[in-house]
């Protein structure tokens, strides 16, 4: 299975999902950026193709994304690819990519699903300040709606170990240790339950 991996961060997830690779039938292919950030960095290291889209705020939305669509849609066409992973992507897509790639946008999100509850990019400091004593990482095919996908996998639990008050700064030291203990496990996880279905699909099944 082919993947691009969009970031714009720190590429922890990238990192672990090219540790995992080595072993899974998986390959990251091409890496997508919309800004500066340590995907070049990562690329240099790696080898890796990388479409540097930075973000233009004079176009709209989905303007920008026909863009970024049409760099991806070069580069595979010598390389296929067959899923998305948004791994620390800080952009909404729009349809451009959701109509392009129908049931192909993994994305990780950093609390439970299950219940739709906390969603957004302040999922964790707002959960813990809801009390939770415990965070999750969930993996989900994005729609059009915001972290409402269906789930593809869950990640183990994290216990809270900081302290009360809760503060942004202690639910961001939360949140490092959830990407490592959660995020990381759930995305290979969905990876190879992705493959598994593409495989039993190619197969007939």
């Amino acid at each position: 299975m082919h993947l691009a991996i969009f970031g714009s961060g720190s590429g922890t997830i990238l990192r672990a999902v090219l540790a995992a690779q080595k072993e899974k039938d998986f390959r990251v292919k091409v890496l997508y950026t919309d800004r500066l950030c340590n995907f070049q960095k990562i690329a240099a290291e790696e080898n890796l193709p990388l479409i540097d889209h930075r973000y233009d705020p004079s176009l709209k939305r989905e303007e920008y994304d026909r863009e970024g669509l049409a760099l991806l849609s070069a580069f595979s066409k010598t390389c296929p690819i067959d899923c998305i992973l948004l791994a620390g992507y800080m952009r909404l897509l729009s349809p451009v990519w959701l109509n392009a790639y129908p049931n192909k946008i993994l994305n990780i999100h950093p609390a439970d699903l299950t219940t739709r509850k906390y969603i957004g990019a302040n999922a964790v400091f707002d959960a813990l300040q809801n009390g939770e004593t415990k965070t999750r990482s969930t993996a989900i095919l994005i729609n059009e709606e915001v972290d409402g996908g269906p789930i593809i996998a869950l990640g183990p639990w994290v216990l809270y170990e900081e302290g009360y008050p809760v503060t942004k700064e202690k639910a961001a030291r939360h949140q490092e240790k959830q990407k490592r203990l959660s995020d990381w496990p759930v995305t290979i996880q969905a990876l190879e339950t992705i493959g598994k279905k593409r495989c039993a699909e190619s197969l007939g099944f």
